[in-house]
């Protein structure tokens, strides 16, 4: 959360002073939670309870208000509610921030509410119902508060590369879940292109420089769709030669979106096992097997073209939460650098 915290404020320092500037750090509610706004059924709207203890609580940007009853209304399983409301609050001339801002600080107030509850979990002895209630909701905040960081993180397509075998498929599907973004796969584009099913063996005419070149291109425009809709993608493919990057640039075309590679690496013993391991595995997407994992690292050719600092090497034999972890410090980091 820290680490997460900073990378965002660095990469958006000029943007919060600038709000700051234009008057948008105001005497606000401090406590925007659900409970404190009723909806009488004759209509109007009314806000109470404001933290009234510390006024510098609630002199605040504007998003940070808003952002309190987006985090709580999510938490409530209302969050569809929460963007309308932001919507309402735009077109009728407030300046909440863009998504991503809104997304940051309610990731703040989850964790924030996430201590408070911890504190009162504390304050509890051990096996009353209360503190283990205390205890849940504190857990469920964090998780929260990890949803929206992954929010606040877009625009972003992150593209999980590597030989076959070396876990990249696996990897993609953990960020995938713990981002809530969509998971494109190189095989499911290669074999849709093709007219088969996932599970059905490719010929080898769908595996030419060509048809390969094709396939990188829709999967770049299939990536590019998912900015434009939501601003975060996950991209599961092999790309390993320099070809098949620039197609799949070519196809993503004059995104806005920052765009990061994360390369699973792994020793041709451990490519070996996996992929044999694998044969015999019912429903399997990828036709590469250990044959087709020594070609690609025959013509494996090193990602060059990127700029310093926007890809990453990971070890394919760590446990998939320190993968995620190791992934989410390097978007990071990024952020830091290039904002």
């Amino acid at each position: 959360a820290e680490r997460f915290t900073r990378a965002f404020v660095s990469a958006r320092r000029d943007e919060l002073e600038r709000r700051a500037g234009a008057g948008l750090v105001r005497d606000c509610h401090g406590d925007l939670r659900a409970e404190h706004v009723i909806v009488p059924a004759r209509g109007g709207v009314y806000v109470y309870d404001c933290v009234e203890f510390n006024p510098d609580l609630r002199r605040i940007d504007v998003a940070a208000d808003m952002a309190f009853l987006v985090m709580d209304l999510a938490r409530l399983g209302a969050e569809s509610s929460a963007w309308q409301l932001i919507e309402a609050y735009r077109r009728d001339g407030g300046d909440p921030g863009d998504d991503p801002l809104l997304s940051f600080l309610a990731s703040y107030r989850a964790w924030v509410r996430s201590k408070v509850a911890c504190l009162r979990a504390l304050e509890l002895e051990p096996g009353d119902p209360e503190r283990g209630r205390a205890e849940a909701q504190a857990r469920e905040l964090i998780g929260l508060g990890h949803r929206f960081a992954w929010r606040a993180r877009r625009p972003l397509a992150l593209v999980v590369c590597g030989v076959a075998g070396t876990g990249k498929t696996t990897l993609a599907r953990e960020l995938a879940a713990v981002s809530g973004w969509d998971h494109l796969s190189s095989d499911v584009t290669r074999k849709r292109l093709a007219g088969i099913a996932p599970t059905e063996r490719a010929g080898a005419e769908h595996y030419s420089r060509e048809f390969t070149r094709r396939t990188y291109r829709e999967l770049g425009r299939l990536a590019g769709d998912e900015l434009a809709s939501r601003n975060g993608v996950i991209v599961d493919a092999t790309c390993h030669r320099g070809s098949e990057r620039a197609a799949f640039r070519a196809g993503l075309g004059d995104s806005a979106a920052r765009l990061l590679f994360v390369e699973c690496r792994a020793s041709p013993e451990v490519l070996e096992a996996r992929l044999r391991a694998r044969e015999t595995e019912p429903g399997r997407v990828s036709d590469a097997d250990a044959t087709v994992a020594r070609r690609q690292l025959r013509d494996l050719e090193p990602l060059d073209e990127v700029p310093a600092g926007t890809s990453t090497q990971l070890p394919a034999d760590a446990p998939p939460e320190e993968l995620v972890a190791a992934v989410e410090r390097f978007i990071d980091s990024a952020a830091t650098r290039y904002g």
